[in-house]
């Protein structure tokens, strides 16, 4: 059956896929015209996990194969209580997701749908005075609640006045400043519909979790969105260049609550951060930090401080008990979840939903990596969008372009700078010599990731299972197909015995041009090599489901004969020329294949390594190394694999 698997994409926990475990539905409850149509969208979900095929499916029930995708996601989410949806997200016209509103309103007659919830996403500050007003006068029964309310929105407007925020930006272009929306969201504190934020923050001000004295017991995982405007080069075939402005890129951290050391960090050119930045955050953070070799002429690291893992000996390979981080949807997605389960073995805590002062000591710390570092730059955007600072943000990026590469390298100094940097919330101490000084006095407090999983491709792995196909009647060679693309390998190739019969899959999502197979009773049966050009090329998941999707819009084209990646740079190089969006997409491609490049050198390197030591030793003969042939694409180079 080739039908599209949509719960192999994000890695499913088996749990979540028990349908006897989904929250039900009383039928009855429902309006009669719609309890037909929850019953069969119900029979769908259970037929497409009968295996049945999108054509029965949609024959049977009327629902097609697009509708049953997006029920099945749907049905998959989680809701704020960290319970799946299940089958309460296919009741008719049930709004599981909240407006996702992605601009403030800026003049007066603007549609403010979602406007309220935006501000107070944009200024945390805000929402964090309405929150501490609510419970501050929450148990006093003299209070009048309309007076109450009236004081908070008070206080509310004079605190926008005070961050920046002047007449004719929201919340200053409504006729009331705002007010029914903020009593809305009083109203929801009120009858405790956001997480129990009341039990929270009585529970963190008046009785306080036990500190954390011990390293890596507990780390904390955010993301932040740098303030810059950047640009990127774009080479046009005619051998010039151009020079673009892109989005604003991300900066995800993880953070070692004892010590207040930052363990590791990525930044991620995607315009949202996802699952696969997440993970690579997370596997910077274990595996032992290397210096950098710096491109912006006068920078260096600090004399004092680094990373834990490279100037720590005891915190190589080190992971954690405890990870705490937010519940946006790239960090609950399974594949994170079992990553975390699998590979590193630690507790998840994703804490309350919206909860004012869950990662104080992360938003300080983006704090002091702004004001020492990114505000100081001549293409800051600010604080906020009436900072004088932000004046001339883009033409400035443009005019010196700073690139995400420099800012990158510009990061990595200023994270080492605040790893050896005296911090108050450890007596002063640097965040290194906290570290030293609680491991010298207790040296078995670390743990270590075990050797078979120090791999970096674990971390960025997920599994799927195929069906062999292929025909000894039609001179068909076995083979699977995974995304689009068919995989084989001389051995697979003939085993004309194996077909009809399932692989278990192992796919490093930052590179497809082979896969690791397994028969169903455990055994390997080896490494499948994608066919045709796919194989020369490293692309991640995420690109590989892009290119297909321009080639469905018939925006992208290309034959057996030709690189897809190859193709696909190009497209971008040209779109990015008028596309904003695809310019991050450029930038992040050309990231990616860096830096398996990187990976696949090191590797080499560590064979020829090996090798030097066998030779010398035993006077064995070299193996030779795997042959790279690099394809120019202007002034950045695409390398070329070729397996044998």
């Amino acid at each position: 059956m080739s039908k599209r698997k949509i719960i192999e994409c994000e890695n499913f926990d088996k749990a979540a896929l028990d349908l006897s475990t989904w929250p039900t539905v009383r039928t009855e409850s429902l309006q009669e015209k719609h309890q037909e149509t929850f019953l069969k969208r119900k029979k769908a979900i259970y037929m497409y996990f009968e295996n049945q095929t999108h054509k029965e499916v949609e024959e049977e029930t009327g629902i097609s194969r697009k509708q049953l995708n997006t029920l099945l996601k749907k049905c998959l989410q989680y809701d704020d209580n960290g319970v799946i949806w299940g089958f309460r997200a296919l009741i008719p016209y049930k709004r599981i997701d909240s407006y996702d509103r992605q601009s403030l309103p800026k003049s007066q007659g603007e549609n403010n749908n979602g406007a309220f919830h935006l501000l107070l996403n944009t200024y945390p500050v805000l929402k964090d005075t309405i929150d501490e007003l609510f419970f501050r006068h929450k148990n006093k029964s003299a209070a009048d609640p309309n007076t109450r309310t009236n004081y908070i929105h008070r206080r509310f407007i004079k605190k926008c006045r005070e961050i920046g925020i002047k007449p004719p930006h929201y919340p200053f272009n409504t006729k009331e400043l705002g007010r029914r929306s903020l009593y809305k969201y009083v109203k929801q504190l009120e009858t405790g519909k956001i997480s129990n934020l009341g039990d929270q923050y009585y529970q963190e001000n008046k009785n306080p979790p036990p500190m954390i004295t011990r390293p890596f017991e507990r780390v904390q995982f955010d993301g932040h969105k740098i303030d810059l405007a950047l640009a990127i080069v774009i080479n046009t075939p005619e051998g010039g260049e151009i020079v673009k402005e892109i989005n604003r890129i991300w900066i995800l951290t993880l953070m070692d609550v004892a010590t207040r050391n930052i363990l590791g960090y990525h930044i991620s050119l995607n315009k949202e951060y996802n699952s696969s930045d997440v993970l690579r955050c997370i596997r910077n953070s274990i595996v032992p930090w290397k210096r950098k070799e710096f491109t912006i002429p006068g920078i260096s690291y600090p004399e004092e401080g680094g990373f834990p893992s490279g100037v720590i000996p005891e915190t190589q390979w080190a992971i954690w008990d405890e990870l705490f981080y937010d519940n946006a949807r790239a960090n609950l997605s399974s594949i994170v979840r079992d990553r975390l389960k699998k590979v590193v073995g630690c507790n998840i805590n994703a804490g309350q939903v919206k909860s004012p002062l869950r990662r104080s000591m992360k938003e300080r710390f983006y704090g002091i990596l702004e004001e020492n570092g990114f505000h100081r730059l001549p293409n800051t955007t600010g604080s906020n969008p009436n900072d004088s600072r932000r004046k001339n943000a883009e033409k400035n990026a443009i005019k010196y372009r700073i690139t995400p590469d420099q800012i990158e390298e510009l990061t990595e100094v200023l994270i080492a700078d605040y790893n050896g940097t005296p911090h108050e919330g450890i007596s002063f101490h640097t965040p290194i010599e906290a570290m030293r000084e609680k491991i010298a006095n207790n040296p078995l407090i670390i743990n270590q990731i075990s050797p078979e999983k120090r791999s970096e491709v674990a971390f960025l792995t997920l599994h799927a299972q195929r069906t062999i196909n292929g025909s000894f009647k039609d001179k068909r060679r076995p083979y699977i197909e995974y995304e689009n693309v068919r995989y084989s390998n001389p051995l697979l190739a003939r085993s004309y015995g194996l077909i009809g019969k399932k692989l278990d899959l192992v796919i490093n999502t930052d590179d497809l041009r082979v896969i690791r197979a397994y028969l169903p009773d455990g055994s390997e049966l080896g490494i499948l090599k994608a066919s045709g050009k796919w194989a020369l090329t490293p692309h991640s998941l995420q690109v590989r489901k892009e290119i297909f999707k321009l080639r469905h819009k018939k925006l992208l084209n290309f034959t057996f004969k030709e690189d897809p990646i190859e193709i696909y740079h190009r497209y971008l190089k040209e779109s990015s020329k008028t596309n904003k969006r695809d310019r991050n997409k450029l930038g992040s491609l050309e990231k990616s294949l860096s830096e398996v490049i990187k990976q696949e050198e090191n590797a080499s390197e560590n064979i020829d390594e090996r090798s030097n030591n066998e030779t010398n030793t035993h006077n064995q003969v070299i193996p030779r190394k795997i042959r790279k042939k690099p394809v120019d694409t202007g002034n950045k180079k695409i390398r070329k694999t070729i397996f044998y």
